[in-house]
């Protein structure tokens, strides 16, 4: 029988089991809980009511002190008062859950404004001392009409609430039997169901799952000739059969991967030495054919230069043999604590000649503290002074290049930026700058950079290239303190 059937099969009877009183326990939940929060919400608005009524009473005072006593005060208490009450209604009417309880309180915000406004008229009546305009809308105004609404209305409002109580708690009561006869069939329910479905899962998923996870262990090893030991006939089965297709068609894919890689690797290599090597050859002989008609013609100034020139084709090309080595040769670092502004200073005084010839001015930004971490000197030079030399040939004459270092006190990685104000790389060019032998100049090698990255990465750190047509090149080079790995971020 399938694992899915199995599980089907067992799901369906205690899914049976229990969800009517499943049901029944969330339904009688979730009522109860809503039968207590209206009994909460019913008196915290209550109290609003009482302590809304406070207010208002205290607003009747203050214009009777001004009336009679003369207050000066009055007034700015009233408004005091006055907040406090409009705060008040706010909350109730943001607590309101049914219509009849807003008309309410809207009635009640509508007898209060009103009383506000004569209050504010009396207060005026008393500054320009008209008196009896005054005590008139205090008695027929205040007293006899406005007052009296906002009482009643009021204690509507509060029976409407101890209504409202007396309902939610009735409902809790009620509800708290259901829950507590209902809670306690969930939980044996569950307990059985719990139990039942924990030895089906271990049986027929956990034990078959861990069997694949420890073969697909070995299997990413490389022991692609490895089989998963199930053989029964379910799903897992079948996934282990896959297994065993899918590590036979890696095996085979992966010796043709890399018989394929390796012939590819020889072909390249050796298209691109062949073609490096005939245009110098190619050269020599040239300069040699001439060399010897200049000697029969007699003429030994004219066979020293010829001479000379194939001493430089031939050194050329040593160079070019010697960094095609260097490339493919793994570096052994020589690491010795070095302060890296230093060494950026070292590259700056060795390249700002070459910048002049261009009328480059070169500019530096380095801390005053030293950052020191574990380099090889010697090569982190060569890889600094690829950098800095691409960003000065691709610079017009008479801009700025830029040169940065600081400490990132956040991750504790040493940052070096180099931005040029050179025409920039194009898009579809950016992510080709670190592929070897490829290069834009006419007398390039394009292994500049390719060896650069190669010597960062070997300290543990990043370099990365950020570029915009128009608007120059920016490299960045992370390295971390303490000579370790350094992420890319």
């Amino acid at each position: 029988m399938r694992v899915q059937t199995k599980l089907y099969a067992i799901y369906t009877i205690l899914l049976l089991s229990t969800a009517v009183v499943g049901t029944v326990a969330l339904g009688s939940m979730h009522r109860w809980r809503s039968a207590v929060e209206a009994l909460s919400i019913t008196h915290a608005q209550s109290l609003r009511a009482v302590e809304l009524r406070g207010h208002l009473l205290r607003q009747f005072k203050e214009v009777l002190d001004a009336f009679v006593i003369d207050d000066p005060d009055a007034d700015v208490e009233m408004l005091r008062s006055r907040k406090e009450s409009d705060s008040l209604l706010a909350q109730l009417s943001r607590q309101a859950r049914t219509s009849e309880e807003r008309a309410l309180i809207d009635r009640i915000r509508q007898i209060d404004q009103e009383v506000f406004w004569v209050s504010l008229q009396v207060f005026e009546d008393l500054r320009h001392g008209a008196w009896d305009r005054a005590r008139t809308r205090m008695e027929q105004d205040l007293e006899r009409r406005l007052f009296p609404q906002e009482e009643q209305a009021i204690a509507r409002l509060r029976y409407f609430y101890q209504e409202d109580a007396r309902r939610a708690i009735e409902r809790a009561i009620v509800r708290n039997r259901w829950v507590q006869i209902t809670t306690g069939f969930t939980l044996l329910f569950v307990l059985l169901q719990g139990l039942t479905l924990s030895w089906g899962i271990h049986r027929w998923l956990v034990r078959p799952l861990q069997v694949i996870r420890q073969s697909t262990a070995v299997l990413s090893t490389g022991d692609l000739s490895h089989r998963v030991p199930i053989y029964t006939r379910d799903e897992f089965g079948e996934l282990a059969a896959s297994i065993h297709r899918m590590a036979a068609a890696l095996q085979e894919s992966q010796d043709r991967l890399i018989r394929s890689e390796r012939l590819a690797a020889v072909g390249e290599l050796t298209s691109y030495i062949a073609h490096n090597v005939r245009n110098p050859l190619a050269s020599i002989r040239s300069a040699a054919q001439v060399g010897l008609d200049d000697l029969a013609d007699g003429d030994l100034l004219r066979v020293r230069e010829t001479l000379e020139d194939v001493i430089h084709v031939v050194d050329r090309l040593e160079a070019w043999v010697q960094n095609l080595l260097d490339l493919t040769r793994p570096l052994v670092l020589q690491r010795n604590v070095q302060d890296v502004t230093s060494v950026l200073q070292d590259v700056v005084a060795i390249l700002r000649p070459k910048g002049s010839t261009k009328g480059l001015e070169l500019v530096t930004e380095f801390p005053s503290e030293p950052l020191r971490t574990s380099i090889d000197a010697g090569l982190m030079e060569q890889a600094l002074v690829a950098v800095v030399t691409n960003a000065i040939e691709a610079s017009p004459p008479g801009a700025r290049v830029q040169i940065r270092a600081h400490l990132d006190r956040e991750t504790g990685w040493v940052v070096i930026t180099v931005q040029d104000e050179g025409a920039g790389i194009p898009a579809h060019l950016l992510e080709k700058v670190f592929v070897p032998y490829f290069t834009t100049k006419a007398d390039g090698m394009g292994l500049g950079l390719t060896m650069a990255k190669k010597i960062i990465e070997a300290h543990g750190g990043v370099i990365k290239i950020a570029s915009q047509e128009g608007q120059g090149t920016t490299v960045t080079i992370r390295l971390p303190m303490g000579g370790g790995a350094c992420p890319e971020s």
